[in-house]
């Protein structure tokens, strides 16, 4: 038996399982159970599609039509790309060009996902803005001079085509996400249904994850073979553990992604009418973290936590309550015999690969001294400058994100990125803080601008790859929705 088929197996009676168990705290958050239905049963022929199609052409046609049949009957379209976001690995394949023109563009299954879903979602919010003669705000002009910027700079030396291309990448992996979630959100209870969602997806694979780490098999590596396209994946360890990915494409990134809905969750446990439910969705999430054994996400997690305990009302009790959780979860580690091993895996206090730290202090020093020099508008070569950060695998791996923008676009580039970010989270904050602490509305925006702290932090120590760059702008687009809800409510 081939192992993708046995993958599916696995995958299948694990979904059955997580989600049946999340059905009842899921629609009695947010969820209709017409909408709930219909979204598992889309994820489950989208993972059906990709296992068993044999050809990636046949698989991008099935779930096209698949995507396109569920989402036009679907409520809740942000909700909807949410809680399908993290169903497939982002396996990419070229579509091929004719005339001298190599490829036009690559395509994989977020890509399929977001012009499916949120194209026909921008075009209504547009139409809405014209007719309402709506005036655009700060993020967008940041974010669009931030575009704009990159394109330019890539003008200078790179060919045509490939500018069109790159347009055509912002406009689908950047622009469709910010906009369609930014302007269609209009109330809270929308906005609860995409944090429900996404917690949802992110439970099932964070399960996924937990099973590749208990049982050192990455349950996705052979989706490549299934769809008959070369995927250059390998398994990744850290000491003699496994590190987890499910559908993340890295273990860094699944972490990421796990740490979000964890944040997220801290907002709707409290709609979640049974408490078993509610602490074994937090369980599953915390088991997805701890096994994609990936220190920068920790860090983003206890960061993202931290803001929660400080902005919310009676700090030192949820100090205390943060410190006898965080001593119960030690209890339980150390009776069964991993309190030693996850130690040794901690940022700053672990000895497992420190030479990594190392390397990333080495990497800072030198892009800085790089992105010094060319202060601007960034460099052009800078990899040929950082030849003797190149490691054992071959590769110069830039694990910073903030870095990679201020060598690409230099610091007008790194300036208008960080504005971006920082306007959103700064006003998401002024505006639950606006709200009564017992309101929904305070402890929404409270985990919104939780998240945005967190994943800044996480993604200094990743490179904008797989589902890292699509969670900030859609956060960030979150954010900005959450900020337009105080013209209606207050």
């Amino acid at each position: 038996m081939p192992e993708y088929i046995r993958a599916l197996i696995v995958l299948s009676a694990l979904a059955t399982v997580v989600f049946h168990l999340v059905k009842a705290p899921a629609t009695a958050v947010a969820m209709s159970m017409d909408n709930f239905v219909r979204r598992r049963n889309a994820w489950i022929c989208i993972t059906l599609a990709g296992f068993l199609s044999q050809n990636y052409w046949v698989f991008a046609a099935i779930v096209s039509l698949l995507i396109y049949n569920a989402a036009k009957k679907d409520t809740n379209k942000i909700a909807f790309f949410f809680f399908l976001l993290l169903a497939l690995p982002q396996i990419s394949v070229e579509i091929p060009g004719f005339a001298g023109i190599r490829y036009f563009f690559t395509v994989d299954y977020v890509r399929i996902l977001t012009a499916i879903v949120l194209l026909p979602v921008c075009i209504r919010a547009r139409k809405q803005a014209i007719e309402q003669k709506s005036k655009a705000f700060l993020p967008d002009k940041v974010l669009g001079l931030y575009i704009i910027l990159n394109l330019i700079l890539q003008a200078q030396y790179d060919i045509a085509t490939n500018v069109v291309r790159s347009a055509v990448n912002w406009t689908i992996d950047v622009v469709l996400p910010y906009y369609a979630i930014s302007r269609s959100i209009k109330d809270l209870k929308e906005l609860t249904e995409v944090l429900m969602s996404f917690v949802v997806a992110a439970t099932f694979v964070s399960v996924v994850g937990f099973f590749e780490f208990l049982r050192h098999w990455v349950l996705y590596l052979s989706l490549g073979d299934a769809l008959g396209v070369d995927w250059t994946s390998n398994y990744l360890g850290r000491g003699d553990a496994l590190r987890a990915r499910a559908t993340s494409g890295h273990p860094i990134v699944f972490g990421y992604v796990t740490c979000i809905a964890l944040i997220f969750w801290v907002s709707i446990k409290s709609q979640i009418p049974n408490r078993a439910h509610s602490i074994c969705i937090a369980l599953a999430l915390a088991g997805g973290a701890i096994a994609s054994i990936s220190r920068g996400p920790w860090v983003g997690l206890a960061i993202g936590m931290v803001m929660v305990v400080f902005t919310a009302p009676n700090v030192w009790r949820n100090l205390l309550k943060l410190s006898f959780a965080g001593f119960m979860l030690l209890i339980g580690l150390m009776a069964l015999g991993y309190a030693e091993k996850i130690i040794s895996f901690l940022p700053f206090i672990g000895y497992v690969e420190e030479e990594n730290i190392t390397y990333r202090a080495r990497l800072f020093e030198t892009a800085y001294q790089i992105i010094l020099d060319n202060p601007f508008f960034g460099s052009t070569d800078y990899l040929l400058q950082m030849e003797h950060m190149r490691q054992g695998e071959g590769i110069i791996d830039l694990v910073n994100t903030f870095l990679i923008v201020g060598l690409n676009s230099g610091l007008v580039g790194l300036g208008l990125f960080m504005t971006f970010f920082a306007w959103i989270i700064f006003s998401t904050y002024r505006v639950f803080k606006s709200f009564d602490a017992k309101s929904d509305y305070f402890s929404t925006g409270q985990v919104v601008f939780a998240a945005l702290i967190g994943i800044m932090v996480t993604i200094s120590t990743v490179s904008p790859i797989f589902h890292v760059p699509v969670m900030y702008w859609s956060v960030a687009a979150l954010g900005l929705a959450y900020i337009n809800m105080k013209k209606v409510v207050l």
